[in-house]
């Protein structure tokens, strides 16, 4: 049947929400002029013109053709994705219970549905004979042409290909007239050359740097004259990428490696594509293992995509990729402007990178011919998307590699309750690196039972037994982590009065007290207000501040160590931008004796002389509402644990607890994720969570609270008489924190017996529950959830 009418997502969230619409095409055009993924603009009601994305083509209409209007011009000058994306996409649509026109708005840029990127094109020239016969064109040169020399020298000594003509005449210190006599003579080539802005990153390659500086600026000449300086900088970061690759081309992989790579050579042999769990304890070598698989299937003319937990937080790798595949990648964070973010995108879009690292959003980049996708650390929570749409990279990944049919690899020290359980029942291919790569050992952990130390007399934040190993390191001069998953100088102000606690005005949640700012403030909303001199529930001035986060650590290091240099890593040091390279640049060159941090210090940093780490608070996360806080406590004790020990020195861990006999504690300090793994399941098991289960959480959210109430008790009505009684359905409910940015919240938890249940009766029940809302009241609906708070 011949397809004449085109389906049209259109980019307006209403409509998008009902997936398609049926257009025909404009007047003297048929829809074979047309491609999947294109942007056009369609009428739409009274909205006037608004932009679509075509999403498919039908042979047959429901409305005659006098009902159905024609779509107008076409928006972009090519198409924004293909097909097979386009079906990843949707089928990450119906997993996840979101719509089709979210994912396709996630998955792209600003301003990639308006026209394509800002780039532009530009002269650029190169040499037109061998570089071996340069001494004998000198010689044909007139001795008056010198400027034709320079202009020769200049080209003969870059490692770029192509130089742009504006930098090559700077450099050359000439004229375009010039390079015009030297085309003339046959001696160059010329061509366009399409310049991209890119992120700064691509300043520390030699062979980027200049096309970079070259972009946008209206005086060229100028914009070089104001990047020399840190070109010169980063210059220095270029050696030692270059130092770095070095050391990795002459790097023997151990016989862990060699056989996790063997067994993935065997699988994809067998034309599977499976997805791989590399379970491989901290500093095993994962990321060697990543470098040899993207090196082997670039060599196969196809790409790959890098996915981390953030981007920010872990620039060692991303620089030691950068240093091996110059030219070839891309990155995609929410850390670039909006134009280096589009740029990129269509560089990959382009087939110009087909290497891209990047975050969550990245796992949609639009990559030619992909052939594989790693996860690295896959068990990290920034991999889900906690607003609308609210998918996971780990399970989109997924559908992409099943749809694009290339295999995909999850990396982790401390794997995911999921991903262990789906390997352990054939889903994924488990693999193990069981064994520090190179001459690092497994630190020594050690449990500080803080019961005990109260016993004793010591009501401080740090035992005994820390504060001695400290001082033992410090004068070894060896490097000291201290951390503590909890910002600020104190967890809240209470009056010793009457008890009053002060409470965010937005939040049902007590203020954070910042001594160095001298306020209160909420680490939900980011609320801030002065400490006040007396309580305002009874005006007396008798006020305490009560817990500790990271800056009374800092506070209490710097008394008990004078002599120690200290450093803070948390949400409030790392503010302004290259913060966080800065910090652990300083650490790398041994210029902090003690780094103080939350999660952000425990992820992928690999420090040579840190030798010794102290983990605070564990019971803050072990004691959390949630039945994920187990799991988070022995992943984040095992991924800070790795810091330490990773150069020749041995190095040692020790726990601070009041509860030194629970099994997280306990599996922890020993090491032993698979006792830990089978503890944890057997209670999942027990209680029907998942990854037993497939939950979804339905989240009402209201200004109102009795707005709420009055709908969870319809709700409650409408389950009591329905066939959901033989689902297993918690709530509705207050959530564990009941008021978050001014709305009060309620949720429901639905636990179905598998993914083709849940796919099967999740619309049926989220219709029903959207028919009760009234006015005002906000549904989200959060396909395997990774928080209940």
């Amino acid at each position: 049947m011949e397809e004449n009418y085109l389906m049209i997502t259109v980019n307006v969230p209403v409509a998008g929400d009902r997936k398609e619409y049926t257009y025909l095409p404009a007047e003297g055009r048929t829809a074979a002029d047309y491609q999947i993924g294109e942007v056009l603009k369609v009428p739409f009601g009274h909205q006037g013109m608004v932009k679509g994305y075509l999403t498919g083509f039908a042979g047959t209409a429901e409305l005659d053709d006098d009902k159905i209007k024609e779509v107008g011009k076409k928006v972009s000058r090519q198409p924004v994705f293909d097909y097979l994306l386009l079906e990843a996409l949707s089928r990450m649509a119906d997993y996840y219970a979101v719509s089709l026109l979210s994912l396709i708005n996630a998955a792209l840029p600003r301003g990639a549905n308006s026209g394509g990127s800002r780039s532009r094109e530009v002269l650029a020239y190169s040499l037109n004979f061998s570089e071996d016969k340069i001494e004998e064109v000198r010689k044909k040169l007139n001795k008056q042409a010198t400027a034709q020399s320079r202009v020769l020298d200049v080209l003969e000594k870059t490692e770029e290909d192509w130089l742009p003509a504006v930098e090559l005449v700077e450099r050359a210190e000439t004229s375009r007239s010039t390079l015009t006599s030297l085309e003339e003579k046959e001696l160059l080539q010329r061509k366009k050359l399409r310049l991209w802005r890119k992120p700064a990153y691509r300043l520390s390659q030699k062979g980027q740097e200049r096309e970079s500086s070259l972009e946008f600026g209206r005086n060229p000449q100028q914009e070089l004259k104001k990047q020399k300086s840190l070109l010169e900088f980063e210059n220095s970061k270029s050696q030692q990428g270059q130092k770095e690759q070095d050391r990795s081309n002459k790097i023997t992989l151990n016989q862990h490696q060699r056989q996790v790579l063997e067994k993935i050579d065997a699988e994809l042999k067998n034309k599977q594509n499976p997805v791989f769990l590399l379970h491989g304890v901290t500093g095993s070598g994962k990321t060697e293992v990543y470098l040899r698989l993207i090196r082997k299937t670039l060599m196969k003319g196809k790409s790959i995509i890098l996915l981390v937990p953030e981007i920010s937080l872990t620039p060692y790798l991303v620089d030691f990729f950068y240093s091996r595949f110059p030219g070839e990648l891309a990155l995609m964070h929410s850390g670039l402007s909006d134009g280096e973010r589009l740029d990129e995108w269509e560089r990959i879009r382009e087939g110009e990178a087909r290497l891209v690292i990047g975050a969550r959003s990245a796992v949609f980049a639009p990559v030619k011919d992909p052939g594989l996708i790693i996860i690295d650390e896959e068990h990290e929570n920034t991999y889900k998307q906690s607003n609308y749409p609210c998918y996971h990279a780990r399970g989109a990944a997924v559908i992409r590699a099943q749809v694009e049919e290339f295999p995909v690899l999850l990396g982790s020290a401390t794997p995911s309750l999921e991903s262990y359980y789906f390997a352990r029942q054939g889903h994924y291919r488990y693999l193990s690196l069981p064994e520090r790569a190179g001459e690092g050992e497994m630190p020594a952990r050690r449990i500080i039972d803080m019961k005990e130390e109260v016993k004793e007399g010591n009501y401080g934040l740090l035992s005994a037994p820390l504060k001695a190993a400290i001082e033992e390191r410090l004068n070894q001069n060896e490097q000291v982590l201290l951390f503590l998953n909890r910002r600020g100088f104190a967890s809240f102000i209470l009056c010793q009065h009457c008890g009053e606690t002060i409470k965010c005005n937005n939040c049902d949640i007590t203020l954070t007290y910042h001594k160095r700012e001298n306020s209160l403030r909420c680490h939900y909303c980011d609320y801030q207000q002065p400490v006040p001199g007396e309580c305002p529930a009874c005006s007396s001035k008798i006020l305490q501040d009560f817990g500790a986060g990271t800056e009374r650590v800092e506070d209490t290091v710097a008394g008990l160590f004078p002599g120690a240099r200290v450093s803070r890593m948390d949400l409030d040091t790392t503010g302004r931008k290259n913060s966080h390279r800065k910090i652990l640049r300083q650490v790398d060159q041994g210029e902090v004796d003690i780094l103080i941090g939350t999660q952000m210090i425990a992820k992928g940093h690999d420090f040579h002389n840190i030798t010794l780490v102290g983990v605070l608070g564990t019971d803050l996360i072990l004691n959390l509402p949630d039945f994920r806080s187990a799991e988070r406590t022995f992943q984040l004790i095992n991924q800070v644990s790795g810091r330490a020990g990773r150069g020749g020195k041995p190095g040692e861990v020790l726990i601070q607890t009041y509860n030194p006999d629970n099994f997280v504690i306990r599996a922890a300090r020993k090491n032993l994720p698979e006792n830990f793994y089978r503890k944890e399941l057997r209670l999942r098991e027990n209680l029907f969570y998942p990854p037993i289960s497939r939950l979804v959480r339905i989240l009402l959210r209201a200004e109102a609270e009795n707005d709420l109430m009055e709908v969870t008790e319809k709700v409650c009505k409408s389950f009591a008489g329905n066939w959901y009684q033989r689902l297993k359905i918690l709530g509705p409910a207050p959530a564990p924190l009941l008021k978050i940015r001014g709305e009060y919240r309620y949720h429901i938890l639905l636990f179905f017996n598998s993914t083709a249940e849940r796919m099967k009766y999740l619309p049926e029940i989220r219709e029903e529950v959207e028919e009760l809302c009234s006015r005002g009241i906000e549904l989200l609906v959060d396909v395997d959830p990774l928080s209940m708070l």
